[in-house]
This record gives C-alpha cells, structure tokens and sequence, in this order.
C-alpha cells in the first residue's frame, strides 16, 4: 500500500501548493486529502497512518506555495 500512500501524499501535496494561506481554505484542502485517501487505501490502519503523516505536513506548512509544494 505503500505506493498508493505515495500517489494520495503527491495528491494533497499539488492540492496545497494551489491554496491560499488562510486557515480557512486550508481546512478545505485537509478535507479534500482525507477523501483521496479514504477512496486510495482499504485499510482504516494505513488511513489513519497516513492522515497522521498529513497532519505534520499541515502543522509545519510553510506560507509561500513553494515551499509548501517542497514540504
């Protein structure tokens, strides 16, 4: 599952580098990865991992796109 955990984090990766800083729309973007990636793994283990792995992207994001593209 490791490449589709790859393909959803490339996913949410180009979903932020086109949002804008503000909190709000960046809560929109966390909810477009959460479906990507119920939708790309079966196993609610590896969905929770990998929202986990998504949540510290998110807290360390940067405000300029690319370095949240980067990120």
């Amino acid at each position: 599952m490791k490449a589709k955990v790859a393909t959803a984090c490339a996913k949410h990766r180009n979903v932020l580098a086109e949002a804008p800083t503000e909190k709000t729309e960046v809560a929109t973007a966390c909810a477009k990865h959460r479906n990507v990636l119920a939708e790309a793994l079966t196993e609610k283990t590896e969905v929770a991992t990998a929202c986990a792995k998504h949540r510290n992207v998110l807290a360390e994001a940067l405000t300029e796109k690319t370095e949240v593209a980067t990120g």
